[in-house]
């Protein structure tokens, strides 16, 4: 619990446009990365 005296947090700054659209394109070449392995190993 934080102390009564501790100051209040400043509100948590929004990513930018670039930043989220960094971690989608991570996220999707994470899933496609996946099925690609996936699908050789599968296949093999």
């Amino acid at each position: 619990m934080p102390e009564p005296d501790d100051p209040p947090r400043p509100p948590r700054k929004r990513r930018s446009d670039a930043a989220m659209s960094g971690m989608v394109a991570t996220a999707v070449l994470a899933v496609l990365a996946g099925l690609t392995v996936a699908f050789v190993l599968i296949g093999g």
